[in-house]
């Protein structure tokens, strides 16, 4: 596991990286500036740049790592795997249910598999795990 100053760097490089395409994304949608083409690579880069850090920050050490936390860990990343698995599996039954099985009205499922849903599950997995480390050390006290 790594150092917990690379969770924090990683934070900010995410916040950072999240306010750019922010701006980038405004900018871009009310025609504010002409960037050229140079916004699509923009929004790459800092896409590619919030999905590693939030992977770094994942596999950081929390500021007191003991055998708590990693069980935490362990059932934060059981349950919000299971959570997402969940709705894979009921959005297939009910898009089923709905469309009567037929192959060419099924909707596709891609959009549970995009990066910006994994993204959500990411971010969920790094809330829970930090409320449930404080709630953790509060108690501990």
């Amino acid at each position: 596991m790594l150092p917990h100053k690379i969770q924090i760097a990683s934070f900010i490089a995410f916040g950072i990286s999240f306010l750019v395409l922010f701006v980038v994304l405004v900018c871009r949608l009310g025609e504010f500036i002409d960037f050229g083409g140079v916004d699509k690579t923009l929004i790459i880069v800092f896409v590619i740049i919030e999905y590693v850090s939030l992977l770094t920050s994942i596999i950081s050490k929390e500021k007191t790592e003991n055998e708590i936390v990693k069980a935490l860990r362990y059932k934060v990343a059981t349950y919000v795997s299971l959570a997402y698995l969940l709705i894979l599996f009921f959005y297939k039954i009910i898009n089923a249910l709905f469309t009567g099985n037929d192959p060419e009205e099924i909707l596709p499922v891609k959009d549970l598999y995009s990066g910006s849903t994994i993204l959500i599950f990411i971010v969920a997995y790094i809330v829970i795990l930090k409320v449930l480390v404080k709630k953790k050390e509060k108690t501990a006290e």
